[in-house]
């Protein structure tokens, strides 16, 4: 029963270590949840500003405190969120951060949001698009795409996703957010963005760590043995 004992311990804690070196460490997002500059009163907006994201284009975006009627639920964080508001006049339209933090090569990277549609504005269908870049290159190494409808009762939804940066990968972590229509009008909602670093050990960290929790165990367990038979 001993025995069973200590490799079980063992093997606990050789897990608990995989666990541990397998942890998300997060990267600060400015302004994440969009409540710069902050709204007066639900319906408020302001047109080409967020604090702390800047405009990539000539399309109309914001931060923006939805009424009841624009917004099928609530906003996952606080009172406001950022919008992308396209036409057909203007198809389409981005917003993004330079986090400030170095891009490190190899490393994998998650982006995680919240999106909805514009309750109000039946019928128009919003592509969007969220993508990470490195410094100054113009290909992201990491891309999640989708849609939303307005007027089809959807409140926001939860989007996560990983991507690896290359091994040429050089400069500071880029979030752009797009958003695209055919319609006469449409318009996706952001809310609560957050990016973090995953970090995954080498495997011959891990092999030489459970080694030497494995060989602990062994040795405790003789040792438990001996004195017992002395």
């Amino acid at each position: 029963m001993k025995r069973a004992m200590v490799w079980f311990a063992a093997f606990g804690a050789l897990l608990a270590i995989v666990g541990q070196a397998r942890a998300d460490f997060a990267i600060t997002v400015a302004n994440p949840s969009f409540e710069s500059p902050a709204q007066a009163a639900p319906g408020d907006f302001t047109v080409n500003v967020i604090m702390s994201w800047a405009h990539n284009d000539l399309s109309q975006y914001g931060v923006f405190w939805p009424t009841s009627s624009q917004l099928v639920g609530s906003p996952p964080s606080g009172n406001q969120v950022a919008y992308i508001n396209s036409t057909t006049t203007d198809p389409s339209g981005s917003f993004g951060q330079d986090v400030g933090t170095a891009v490190v090569a190899g490393d994998t990277y998650k982006l995680s949001f919240y999106v909805a549609p514009r309750n109000d504005l039946s019928g128009g269908t919003e592509s969007w698009t969220a993508q990470l870049f490195a410094g100054s290159s113009v290909t992201p190494f990491g891309s999640v795409a989708g849609t939303v409808t307005g007027g089809s009762g959807a409140g926001f939804s939860a989007v996560t996703f990983t991507a690896t940066a290359p091994l040429t990968a050089t400069g500071d972590l880029i979030i752009q957010f797009s958003g695209s229509t055919t319609a006469s009008e449409a318009q996706v909602m952001i809310d609560d963005v957050s990016l973090a670093q995953v970090t995954v050990p080498e495997p011959n960290t891990l092999i030489v760590a459970g080694c030497g929790i494995l060989g602990f165990a062994a040795y405790s367990w003789r040792k438990r043995r001996r004195n017992k038979g002395a």
